[in-house]
């Protein structure tokens, strides 16, 4: 087993705080959390308010607000819009996407004693989510699909024309994932 938490940890490149900017929906984010947390509200000011933030704590903080309604549907989405910034994030990141490979087939827990949705919680009972999500983008990044492109241009993904797009397909359960071979691709986000 993998846990992580921080981004300064062994393993922090895992951490939606890690500095590892990608671009997504045509705009550039410094780190998934930034993008996650903005998502939120998505077509409105606050988004970009929180697009923009300096950090990732900041980011959070604006995120957590509850002065401003969160976009109707956020439950049934939240869990593809972190899928796609993660993956996003591994496929612009060369570096980050081999580390990730490298972690084999551990199991990556995020050690987040308040979260028991995205961690697994002060004893270990929380589901998990970001830790399932990140051991399926990993799965996903292991088997890629030669002729896929096309696949891709069927389901609504793209890359800008600079950007070879490779689409994976992984059922881990969760759905399916895309990437792109490229060190700066732009990803259409699910939903």
């Amino acid at each position: 087993m993998i846990s992580f938490y921080v981004p300064t940890d062994e393993y922090g490149f895992l951490c939606n705080f890690s500095a590892h900017g990608f671009t997504l929906d045509d705009r550039y984010w410094p780190t998934v959390e930034h993008y996650f947390q903005a998502r939120k509200f998505a077509g409105s000011d606050h988004e970009e308010r929180i697009r923009i933030s300096r950090t990732p704590k900041e980011a959070k903080n604006l995120g957590q607000t509850r002065k401003l309604p969160l976009r109707p549907d956020w439950e049934d989405v939240k869990v593809d819009i972190m899928r796609s910034a993660l993956m996003a994030k591994f496929t612009t990141h060369a570096d980050l996407r081999d580390a990730l490979l490298a972690t084999g087939d551990e199991e990556l827990v995020e050690n987040a004693p308040t979260d028991y949705f995205w961690g697994c919680g002060k004893l270990g009972g929380g589901q998990n989510m970001l830790g399932k999500l990140l051991m399926a983008t990993r799965q996903t990044l292991r088997y890629e699909e030669p002729d896929s492109a096309a696949f891709g241009r069927q389901h609504g993904f793209y890359a800008r024309p600079s950007a070879h797009l490779l689409c994976l397909a992984s059922r881990a359960g969760i759905g399916t994932i895309f990437r792109s071979s490229d060190s700066f691709a732009s990803f259409r986000a699910v939903p």
